[in-house]
């Protein structure tokens, strides 16, 4: 390399097909934040096996100056990603070389963040997941096969936590020798194509190889925050702040984000380079409608459509069998609301990581659903009220939820103790072993509810746990009454749904007569739930029906 004649330089890949309107639009977004940094985009050869990109591609890339170059792909068809090996060997006379995903927008001034400046070799943010392994042994091999160590280094996966030797998402990498690292990251990558035992071949197989060329390399390392490589397809954008360099990887997480949506249309309309191509591929045409027809329009009732909005989101919680799928059913009622029972997806999401960013990313791929028409519910408008239903895990975790999602409305369901606890003893005696643990939200029940060694006292102070929780949790929250949403469904489903445009109520709506069923009670059991649970419902405000 001759004489350095930048302090940053940025370079991505495009070939023929899904990578051009994404090159397209980041290129468009580095020229706006990133001003006339240097570009480059790397155009795998040879042609015959990856393709050209089209001419409006190439005229939008000239239109925002970014130098096209011929780079030798590495391996062929079966390995896309590591195509990114070669885009570090464009001819870039630069301090630093940002090599960047296609499928990724600068949202923001990209050169302030510190470790632009750094004095690593090597910059990356630690992959969202572990995607390699998680058994050591396995890294062992893997590094084996290259001629390495495992290093002593432990780094945490940024969403799930997982810790493990050093493993990143390649999508933004930062490099002062980018020669090198490209020389190192091929060899390491051949070595483990060409090892049997290892899972080389995924679609992550650019990952484990860069990890282990970052190693074997001997390259001093920088551990990027998210604010460098935001992964919006697992999270979603926060409020106020957004990130430098957004990483979205795949189109649908551009529909139902304002911020990303309205930049993509921006730049369409700005810059008719850019609209041409995204009207060649079928996923971005709606953000570049031809002259006559106006930007936005409204969600068609099947397939297809550009959400117009965002829409109102609902999370109905409380204790099991308080009245939440009652709820629900009134709910769906409604011409423009969808209320969904306990979606395995969300229970998920609270169970499996400290932060639960999979609700918001539920909330947002099934809105993306039903605007493709790939669910029977079909709204009149595209901001359909969305509510979400689960009592087994979100109780304990409402307070996570509400700091992913501010002013999300939630919803907590309760009902008379007796009627409840009946209903619990009956479900325990037909389908829960003795461990179960009716109406327990939290991961694990105390050890003082547990080694109760009376029936009736356990489900009574369950009952009281549960109840404190809501208790915790009702400051900002709507607490619903059984009896209530059973005498008075209008008026509820009114405060339930006032200000999020559910649109039309359902017909025929009558008060209902509620479900008393006592008989499983017993005379101990009665004691209990007097003693122990009609205070606290007392307190928080609970209709307590006098006793049988």
């Amino acid at each position: 390399m001759g004489k350095l004649t930048s302090t940053m330089a940025f370079t991505f890949v495009c070939h023929a097909g899904p990578l051009e309107p994404q090159a397209v639009l980041l290129a468009a977004s580095l020229r706006r934040y990133a001003g006339h940094v240097p570009a480059y985009v790397a155009v795998p050869q040879p042609e015959e096996v990856w393709g050209a990109p089209s001419g409006r591609t190439l005229a939008a890339f000239d239109r925002f100056d970014i130098e096209v170059v011929p780079v030798t792909a590495p391996f062929g068809r079966e390995r896309p990603l590591t195509n990114k090996i070669a885009a570090l060997r464009v001819p870039a006379e630069t301090e630093r070389l940002v090599l960047l995903d296609s499928d990724i927008l600068a949202l923001g001034p990209v050169a302030d963040h510190p470790l632009l400046t750094s004095e690593a070799e090597v910059v990356a943010k630690p992959a969202d997941f572990q995607t390699w392994t998680r058994e050591l042994a396995v890294w062992a091999r893997t590094y084996a096969a290259c001629g390495a160590r495992v290093p002593r280094t432990r780094v945490a996966a940024t969403v799930s936590g997982d810790t493990g030797p050093p493993y990143f998402n390649s999508g933004v990498v930062i490099t002062r020798r980018p020669g090198r690292l490209a020389d190192v990251w091929e060899r390491c990558a051949r070595a483990l194509a060409a090892t049997d035992d290892l899972p080389f071949g995924s679609r992550w197989d650019d990952q484990p190889a860069f990890a282990v060329a970052v190693q074997a390399g001997g390259f001093t390392v920088g551990y990027a925050d998210e604010r460098l490589n935001f992964p919006a397809h697992v999270r979603t954008l926060p409020p106020g702040r957004p990130p430098l360099l957004c990483h979205y990887h795949r189109p649908r997480v551009i529909r139902v984000d304002p911020l990303l949506r309205g930049l993509v249309a921006d730049y369409a309309r700005r810059h008719p380079e850019v609209a041409e191509v995204l009207r060649e591929h079928r996923e971005w045409e709606p953000y570049a409608p031809g002259p006559r027809t106006p930007l936005r329009r409204p969600a068609p009732r099947a397939g297809g459509g550009l959400p117009t909005a965002p829409g109102a989101e609902l999370l109905i919680t409380g204790m099991p069998e308080s009245g939440s799928r009652d709820l629900c059913e009134l709910l769906n009622g409604y011409s423009d609301c969808a209320a969904i029972v306990g979606p395995p997806a969300v229970d998920d999401a609270l169970r499996a990581y400290d932060t639960p960013w999979g609700v918001p990313v539920y909330l947002r791929d099934t809105r993306i659903a039903v605007a493709d028409g790939r669910t029977a519910f079909r709204p009149r408008s595209a901001d359909f009220l969305l509510a979400v239903e689960n009592t087994e895990t979100l109780p304990a975790r409402l307070g996570a939820v509400r700091a992913l999602l501010p002013g999300l409305r939630t919803v907590l369901c309760a009902r008379d103790p007796y009627d409840t606890i009946a209903r619990w003893k009956e479900a325990r005696d037909q389908t829960w072993s003795e461990n179960a643990r009716p109406g327990d939200t939290d991961r694990a029940e105390p050890s003082g509810i547990r080694s109760r060694p009376d029936a009736a006292e356990r489900l009574a102070r369950r009952w009281a746990r549960s109840v404190r929780r809501l208790r915790d949790a009702r400051e900002g929250s709507l607490l619903i009454d059984y009896d209530r949403l059973m005498a008075d469904p209008y008026g509820v489903l009114a405060r339930v749904t006032e200000g999020l445009r559910p649109g039309s109520p359902p017909e025929g709506l009558r008060p209902r007569e509620p479900v008393h069923q006592r008989d499983s009670l017993n005379s101990h059991d009665r004691k209990a739930i007097e003693a122990i649970c009609v205070p606290v419902a007392r307190e928080l405000g609970i209709v307590v029906r006098p006793k049988p």
